[in-house]
């Protein structure tokens, strides 16, 4: 996992520089294997973070509901010209799996955000989801 977030972090900044990935690392006179030892802790954190929030969204037992997919495809293709294009990237299995992830992600910081009563939230009562994230961390 944390190879590939590498391997996207070095693609991210390519692309944030409108070139490939051989004209990055020309641009930027490192090697690969230089940007990815640089990277690393990067990645790692980014991986970490990644599961962590898996984990409290299993365990909160939070869903992406195809409704709220459905919501989400008509607010990201909008009407413009490529709305129908935009319609079939992200009604297609992949596009749809990637925007439930994201959903679930937000949703998850959203319920993290409420548990940590930022912004004077206040988180409601989970009795059933408070007892299996303690049981699960007790028994680690």
């Amino acid at each position: 996992m944390i190879e590939r977030e590498i391997e996207r972090l070095i693609e991210d900044q390519a692309r944030n520089l409108g070139t490939d990935v051989e004209q990055y690392l020309a641009t930027v006179k490192r090697t690969r294997e230089d940007l990815r030892q640089e990277l690393l802790p990067v990645a790692t954190e980014r991986v970490r973070r990644s599961l962590a929030l898996t984990e409290l969204a299993d365990q909160l037992e939070i869903k992406a509901e195809p409704e709220e997919i459905d919501a989400e495809v008509e607010r990201l293709a909008g009407s413009g010209q490529q709305a129908e294009q935009l319609r079939r990237l992200f009604g297609s299995p992949d596009g749809r799996a990637a925007l439930t992830r994201s959903l679930i992600t937000r949703k998850t910081m959203d319920r993290l955000a409420a548990i940590a009563g930022r912004d004077g939230a206040q988180a409601p009562e989970d009795g059933k989801a408070r007892k299996k994230a303690k049981t699960k961390v007790a028994t680690k």
